[in-house]
């Protein structure tokens, strides 16, 4: 529709041009050229505004075809979907009815099939409460038989005519019972007396009967001996028994104490090597730092090489041990003319200069070499370079430049005046009446 809109407005336009242009070659009115050119013009920009949205409104009818097919094969699937769903449920449902009509046909006529499936349940429990019952019902009627022929054999046994009669000759079962009791326990007395007398070694008694009094007190007499005996084994079972378990007692304990004592040496042997009262008398402390002196002094001795041109190198030594302050920190410095090692007290004081300047920078690369490559950018040195003769003091000067060509920035504290002719810049301090005060120099 916009596309038609624009084109009749393009065509009004071209025909308005057309009118305009016929009337201006016949001399027409300028007014009314003018005024029809405006009307030209103004129709000709509509025509124009409205073909400049021709594209989008393509485009848009291009998607909007693209979003109707989407939507006709969708609604195709569902129509598939719809058919083959209806298919399912009339499959369902005739199913349903065959087996609605077999049940039918199996139960017969004026049943319906919920209720006899709700009483399924209680059928089922009340057969099994009748077969039960039966079953109980079976043995008690054999039982009684059972009974009722063994009642008619003891009646035929005894003196009695009918089972009223001997129950009614029945006592109490408490009197009953004591008579058992009596009874058996006489049978028992009469077999123990039989075995007795028909003993081999009674066979030549006399016909007398002996006095039997002073052979029962012996017998008590033994009776208590043989008593007092058995408590006294029994008490001597007891404290074996508790000494057994002792004795095991006292092996686990001595056991565990060896397995603790061998621990507790080792713990010790490990606390007096750690506090150093152990060969080498070295403590962990002390140990620790001994290694990291170690890497101080493999960083000292490159500068100190330089510094002495190869004649000095410091030594780590464990000597000042036996528990001593310095033990395992101590110091010695080799001597390349002489070939041997000797204290760093026999240093002159330039030499104890380079040799602490050395150290002080073999701080620095250590620190750095175990901080991940962390720089110490500043360096700050508090006079020795008086105590510097001209060569060593040019020497020490040189390390202190290559130091400071790498990146580090070298501060010295210092008197002396040689040192002004190799430090581009610094602070002089000035002393007066009043008070120090400080002037920046510098030198080209």
């Amino acid at each position: 529709q916009a596309a038609q809109a624009a084109a009749v407005a393009l065509a009004n336009a071209q025909a308005a041009l057309g009118v305009v242009l016929e009337k201006a070659g016949d001399g027409v009115d300028p007014l009314a050229a003018r005024q029809a050119a405006g009307t030209a013009a103004a129709a000709h920009q509509a025509a124009q505004s409205l073909a400049e949205g021709l594209p989008a409104l393509e485009q848009q009818t291009t998607d909007r075809e693209q979003q109707r097919q989407q939507l006709a094969k969708a609604i195709e699937a569902a129509a598939t979907a719809i058919a083959l769903e209806n298919q399912a449920a009339a499959e369902a449902s005739q199913r349903q009815q065959t087996l609605a009509e077999q049940v039918a046909r199996e139960l017969g006529e004026g049943l319906e099939p919920g209720v006899v499936l709700r009483a399924f349940g209680p059928l089922e429990a009340a057969l099994q409460a009748l077969v039960a019952g039966a079953g109980a019902h079976t043995r008690a009627t054999s039982e009684l038989e059972q009974a009722a022929r063994r009642l008619a054999q003891e009646l035929a046994a005894s003196p009695f005519a009918t089972a009223e009669d001997a129950a009614a000759a029945l006592q109490e079962e408490s009197w009953r019972l004591k008579l058992v009791e009596r009874i058996a326990a006489y049978e028992a007395a009469v077999i123990e007396q039989r075995n007795l007398l028909a003993a081999p070694d009674l066979a030549d008694l006399p016909e007398a009967r002996p006095d039997t009094a002073a052979a029962g007190e012996a017998v008590a007499r033994l009776d208590g001996a043989r008593t007092r005996a058995v408590e006294r084994h029994s008490e001597a079972r007891a404290a074996q028994r508790e000494i057994t378990r002792l004795t095991a007692e006292h092996r686990t304990g001595t056991t565990a104490l060896a397995a603790k004592q061998e621990r507790a040496e080792r713990l010790s042997a490990v606390a007096n090597r750690c506090q150093g009262k152990a060969a080498p008398y070295i403590s962990l402390q002390r140990w620790v730092l001994s290694a990291y002196l170690a890497d101080i002094c493999g960083y000292a001795n490159q500068r100190l090489t330089l510094m002495t041109s190869g004649r000095y190198q410091l030594r780590l030594t464990d000597e000042g041990g036996h528990g001593g302050r310095n033990a395992g920190l101590g110091l010695r410095v080799l001597d390349a003319y002489t070939g041997e090692e000797r204290e760093v007290s026999s240093l002159s004081g330039g030499e104890t200069f380079q040799a602490s300047l050395a150290l002080a920078l073999g701080v620095a690369d250590t620190v750095q070499a175990h901080a991940g490559g962390v720089p110490l950018e500043a360096l700050f040195i508090d006079e020795g370079f008086g105590s510097l003769d001209p060569d060593n003091l040019q020497l020490a000067m040189d390390e202190l430049d290559r130091l400071r060509e790498g990146g580090r920035m070298i501060g010295l504290i210092s008197h002396v005046s040689a040192l002004r002719e190799r430090i581009r810049g610094g602070i002089e301090v000035i002393a007066g009446d009043r008070g120090s005060t400080l002037r920046l120099s510098s030198s080209v």
